[in-house]
């Protein structure tokens, strides 16, 4: 054989990363009956970014006689999971891949031996059988019997890549939104801009402080007058065109559901609770006019651990682009539970109040909730927050066996699911304000300093607080916006009217009738 070994082909468009490259290269330089071995990123798995190299080089060209998964710490300084496998040239009988994870054993090399001695048993399947026929994803772990199933459902929108490959028939229409050209000179949080304004100037904005699942505040607003003319102009006179920065305007505004474009806590998907402008870091998933499902059916699907499991499947770790998370698969059994699970978790993550940046603020907890003292308070709500985190883990636990039931997942499936789903614990988002596992009277302290100082210059409404703090309320109506007052000045000065402390001691009159006892913990 006289290949010239220094003559290499031009890197094809499905070798998206060197070592796939390099594997392939490997192939073509196999005897027919060789074998090549390697320790890559198992990111050629599942990995959407990676289906033509799956659909267009491995399976039509290969044999895949061994894989298995390394998880993460097996290449020096690297962050990803790795495997090891083995391919050769295919060849008129195809061998069937035999397929072990051991990334999550305790001693890996154990694990290694148990499998070559017999000890534990290989997943056996061939590359066509386990391939996911949307992704060309290796599901080998996965049991036939679910990897069938996948082909029934239809996919949230599956479009792939940024060609948008495909025809888009999904159930939702997944967008990514609008990039403004400068932030500073369009977008402003909702509480800086004048009641009259939303709507018509200033519109709700997906630019996202924080993401929750759920129940995710929309606290900005954006500048998009006649349809955004201004922003288009400032793209156009950078000598950049419009539509690479504003995209799905058909969209603006919509109802939906939002998720993070990144983010190390799974998909996160929030209610939208009224029509806005999807960001790019904040992606929306629209529903059509005709949806059979409602937002909050989306939203509670989205969350669960069939959705963030698979999503944890074929993606990179903590990217979410539409084309990701539109490969999803639609279970419409679940749709009704979905909807009635999302709102139980409103009304259960609504016990803690927005922040003061929402536009669904009332009253901070320490005076929503108000015990005799600040300290009784914080006692009363530590106990209050654990007890509703406790229910809010009860539901989605309850609500992805429905799920799992739906699709008939053994075991093993969703033992698979929960390994790859990467959503955060719930005690890391409720209460999304305060830190259960720190004292909580020095939290609650600043909130009510914070609190009374903004209403002694009138920015708040002495009323108690009502459903209008809920985080989602009304859909065809923003909530009630902060007053401001006029000319208020305050000075340190004690025995003026206006002397700070003075005035503070007068707004916690309004709310308890002990108002020294609570300056005196607050260290007066």
């Amino acid at each position: 054989d006289h290949r010239d070994l220094h003559s290499f082909p031009t890197r094809r468009s499905s070798d998206l990363d060197l070592y796939s490259a390099f594997v392939a290269r490997g192939l073509e330089l196999l005897h027919p009956d060789g074998r090549l071995g390697a320790i890559t990123p198992r990111s050629f798995i599942y990995q959407l970014d990676f289906i033509d190299h799956r659909r267009d080089w491995l399976i039509p060209n290969a044999q895949l006689p061994l894989l298995v998964e390394l998880g993460f710490g097996e290449l020096d300084e690297a962050s990803n999971r790795t495997a090891a496998y083995v391919v050769g040239r295919k060849s008129d009988t195809i061998p069937p891949t035999l397929y072990a994870n051991v990334g999550s054993a305790p001693d890996k090399r154990e694990a290694l031996l148990a499998l070559t001695r017999g000890d534990e048993p290989w997943t056996v399947a061939t590359l066509t059988d386990a391939a996911d026929p949307y992704t060309s994803a290796l599901l080998f772990r996965m049991t036939p019997a679910l990897r069938a199933k996948l082909a029934e459902f239809r996919r949230l929108d599956p479009v792939l890549g940024k060609s948008h490959r495909g025809s888009r028939n999904g159930v939702v229409q997944l967008v990514n939104g609008l990039q403004c050209p400068e932030d500073f000179r369009y977008v402003r949080l909702q509480v800086e801009v004048r009641p009259s304004d939303i709507g018509n100037r200033w519109v709700p904005f997906l630019k996202p402080i924080g993401f929750t699942p759920y129940v995710g505040e929309v606290a900005c607003v954006v500048n998009w007058t006649e349809g955004g003319v201004e922003q288009k102009a400032a793209f156009i006179g950078a000598g950049v065109s419009p539509s690479k920065y504003v995209s799905g305007e058909g969209f603006y505004p919509a109802l939906g559901v939002w998720f993070p474009d990144v983010s190390e806590r799974g998909i996160g998907a929030s209610l939208i609770p009224y029509p806005a402008i999807p960001g790019r870091k904040g992606l929306l998933a629209a529903l059509p006019e005709a949806a059979p499902f409602s937002a909050e059916a989306l939203t509670g699907f989205m969350n669960s651990i069939w959705a963030e499991g698979l999503l944890g499947l074929i993606t990179p770790e903590r990217h979410h682009k539409p084309s990701y998370v539109g490969q999803i698969p639609w279970i419409p059994a679940v749709a009704s539970l979905a909807e009635s699970h999302t709102r139980r978790i409103v009304d259960l993550a609504s016990r803690e109040a927005p922040t003061e940046l929402s536009p669904f603020f009332g009253l901070p907890d320490v005076v929503r909730y108000r015990r005799s003292t600040i300290a009784e308070t914080a006692d009363w709500l530590q106990r209050y927050w654990r007890a509703t985190s406790g229910e809010i883990s009860d539901q989605i636990a309850g609500f992805d066996d429905v799920v799992l039931s739906a699709v008939s997942a053994s075991d093993n499936d969703a033992a698979l699911l929960r390994e790859m789903s990467q959503r955060g614990p719930v005690e890391s988002w409720f209460p999304s304000e305060h830190d259960l596992n720190v004292p909580l009277v020095p939290q609650l302290a600043a909130d009510l300093v914070s609190f009374a100082i903004g209403r002694c210059f009138g920015r708040y409404e002495t009323v108690e607080a009502r459903e209008s703090t809920l985080r989602v309320q009304k859909r065809d109506s923003m909530p009630i916006h902060p007053l401001t007052t006029e000319g208020t000045c305050l000075v340190d000065d004690a025995g003026h009217a206006s002397d700070t402390f003075a005035a503070v001691a007068r707004t916690l009159a309004e709310d308890w009738s002990n108002g020294d006892a609570i300056l005196d913990e607050l260290g007066r």
